[in-house]
């Protein structure tokens, strides 16, 4: 039903307000009516007997019956224009002229015949007029202005101030008397049969109006019904949509606070014990548990979970085998999000006494890699809590855990190989140190009193044994300052250090923190650039090594036969090793093999 049904139903009843010169619909209700139909009866009626007191009166002129014609004419005077004013619309003014001027015609028969005259009854004619189709008070004001014409004409008529011209004789004027009231009950009787009509239709309008009123209250409840069940389900639309929007409210923020989580804690027990408590504090779920993938794939180990029940089995190292028949199981098979709900085909997996108020449980596989390494369990003590929309951000927060264990693991695994390699440069920096200090005649060199020395010389000791400020110097008496930092390579291997002394009779000395910034700012150059001179030294012997060698096997290569190249060989070793001879055996490795010596 639309909105304009009502107005169209209500604009079908009959307009039942009273009806005055204001009125947009003015003489069109059931007093206009009513009023017409009096005019018009009034007037055919005062034509008709008009017309037989004129005939009566030219065939009987002693009986007065042409006394009456000035009330006929008066009569049908006033319903002429009592009819224009209702053609017009003007309900109230034609009723009141209608009445009031068939009470004058009335009162003007009175004056010319006498109070006496049967003329008075006509005076109920337009007083029960206006009642019926005007109003009760209507009547009232008409019958007033009878009473008081009539008082008035008998009073001056009985005071001799007014003698009526044609005086009412009782006798000779019995025939008027009878016809005045057998008109009068005609009339009457005309007004009862109109009356009742209009009556008679009234009530036909009103129960018309009533049975549509009662349709329009029946079409009014359905729509009400409907009105109200349409709004009962927009209430109940809104408030679903209010908690859609709150659940992904909490769930935009726990899946925040999981990725902080597992951005900004390194411990991984740390990490994922966070993570649990998020999920379950967002989500208001029982337990929520992560399984990690032994390396063999072969189990699923708890690793962290918020509920006591979950507590108590990480205390019993709670894990389940890969190929059970379980849902955290089977998630790590398949590697598909899987929901249970305790009822129906999934009831086997809830005969769980770790966990026994279990209702609902989805979980969800960690995937990193394309690879499973674990799976994220959660469980809910509400039956059906969980469908696809929360499988689908516990799968979004799944992958966030799984991308941050598999990170850890390879941060793990890159610090280890770091490691690993930093030690290996260590071992290769010192080796390559040791084989380049075997090189070379002096290791230790000092400067003292301006002059390099070689090892062994006098001040040797006061630079690279001394280990704190304020010991002696061996040559004298006087006290001294000493500063010595280490040279360090890369990866921490030292090979030297770098000493001061400074001897200042009588006096005490220090070093400041400047002084040994600076000092340490200059080993470590120092490192720097012997580290980069041994290795441009390593270059180049490899360069000179390549070269030679390319020489001998050039030389090699061009001799011609097998004495040649034996011949060229043990002579370019030599030269190049500068040995005092070479040779070359051949044979088998028996005959190679070098005599025992004797005992």
């Amino acid at each position: 039903m639309s909105n304009d049904e009502p107005q169209q139903q209500l604009d079908q009843f009959p307009d039942t307000e009273p009806e005055s010169d204001q009125s947009p619909r003015r003489g069109q209700g059931s007093q206009g009516r009513l009023a017409r139909r009096l005019i018009v009866g009034q007037t055919v009626a005062t034509i008709f007997l008009t017309s037989m007191v004129a005939i009566g009166g030219a065939l009987l002129p002693e009986s007065d019956l042409l006394a009456l014609m000035p009330l006929g004419v008066t009569a049908f005077v006033v319903g002429l224009v009592s009819y224009g004013l209702l053609q017009r619309g003007r309900l109230r003014l034609g009723g009141y002229v209608f009445s009031l001027g068939t009470s004058m015609a009335v009162t003007a028969n009175v004056f010319v015949r006498g109070y006496q005259d049967a003329s008075p009854i006509y005076y109920l004619w337009p007083i029960l007029s206006a009642s019926v189709t005007l109003a009760a008070w209507d009547g009232v004001v008409v019958a007033a202005f009878a009473t008081i014409s009539y008082l008035i004409l008998v009073t001056i008529e009985r005071l001799g101030y007014h003698n009526p011209p044609l005086l009412y004789n009782a006798q000779e004027q019995a025939l008027l008397t009878v016809g005045s009231r057998v008109m009068m009950f005609f009339l009457l009787a005309f007004l009862a049969w109109l009356s009742n009509q209009s009556l008679s239709q009234a009530l036909q309008r009103t129960r018309g109006a009533a049975q549509k009123w009662q349709e329009l209250n029946v079409s009014l409840e359905q729509r009400i019904t409907a009105r109200t069940k349409e709004l009962g389900q927009r209430a109940a639309d809104l408030e679903l949509n209010s908690r859609q929007h709150q659940r992904r409210t909490a769930q935009l923020e726990a899946s925040i606070e999981v990725t902080r989580a597992v951005s900004s804690v390194l411990d991984p027990g740390e990490r994922l014990n966070q993570v649990v408590h998020l999920i379950s504090g967002y989500f208001g779920h029982y337990h929520v548990g992560v399984f990690m993938l032994d390396q063999a794939g072969r189990w699923v180990v708890l690793q962290a979970a918020n509920s006591e029940d979950g507590q108590r089995m990480l205390d019993r190292r709670y894990r389940a085998a890969v190929e059970a028949q379980d849902v955290v199981s089977g998630v790590a098979r398949s590697g598909e999000p899987r929901i249970a709900f305790k009822e129906g085909a999934d009831a086997i997996y809830f005969d769980d006494v770790n966990l026994p108020d279990t209702r609902s449980e989805v979980a969800l596989p960690l995937t990193a890699r394309d690879q499973i390494i674990g799976v994220l369990d959660v469980h809910s003590v509400e039956e059906h809590a969980f469908d696809e929309e929360d499988v689908g951000v516990l799968s979004a927060l799944a992958d966030q855990i799984a991308i941050s264990l598999d990170n850890a693991q390879l941060r793990e695994a890159s610090q280890t190989a770091l490691a690993q390699l930093e030690a290996m440069q260590r071992r290769y920096v010192s080796q390559a140190w040791h084989e380049y200090t075997l090189q070379r005649e002096a290791t230790t060199q000092e400067f003292y009193a301006g002059e390099l020395m070689p090892e062994g010389a006098g001040g040797a000791d006061a630079a690279g044994g001394a280990d704190a400020a304020g010991g002696a110097d061996a040559a004298g008496g006087a006290e001294a300052a000493e500063l010595t930092v280490p040279i360090k390579m890369r990866g921490g291997h030292v090979v030297g250090t770098l000493g001061l002394q400074e001897v200042q009779a009588g006096a005490e000395h220090g070093w400041s923190d400047d002084q040994r910034a600076l000092v340490e700012t200059v080993a470590e150059q120092v490192a720097q650039a012997m580290e980069a001179a041994q290795l441009f030294d390593e270059t180049r012997r490899l360069a000179q090594r390549e070269r030679l060698v390319a020489e001998i096997t050039g030389k090699i290569r061009a001799a011609p036969d097998i004495d040649s190249i034996l011949r060229t060989a043990v002579q370019e070793i030599r030269r190049a090793l500068r040995a005092s001879h070479g040779v070359i055996r051949l044979g088998t490795e028996t005959h190679l093999r070098p005599p025992e010596k004797e005992k």
